[in-house]
């Protein structure tokens, strides 16, 4: 399992620059940009606890509910999503 946590970790800066490319897509109004953020973003909110980042999931998960808000209404709070998004952020460059 730690092989697998290490793996997981390994792929954070290609995550990071992903999250970073969606979100500017959604400042642009890109509304699959934000789908694609929301399936991101819930991916590591399931499996960061898994592979031992718990903190990681954590943030996730509350980024997750923001963006599944404007998925949802199609009215994204973009100050508060983007606080998450920057918490997420913070996460995987640490």
């Amino acid at each position: 399992m730690k092989a697998l946590g290490e793996k997981f970790a390994d792929e954070f800066p290609v995550k990071a620059a992903e999250i970073r490319s969606l979100w500017d897509g959604v400042e642009g109004g890109d509304s699959d940009a934000l789908q694609s953020l929301y399936r991101v973003v819930h991916t590591l909110a399931g499996s960061g606890e898994t592979f031992g980042f718990p903190k990681l999931s954590e943030v996730a998960k509350q980024c997750e509910i923001v963006l599944l808000a404007g998925v949802e209404s199609g009215q994204l709070q973009c100050g508060d999503a983007g606080a998450e998004v920057e918490l997420v952020l913070a996460e995987l460059d640490r």
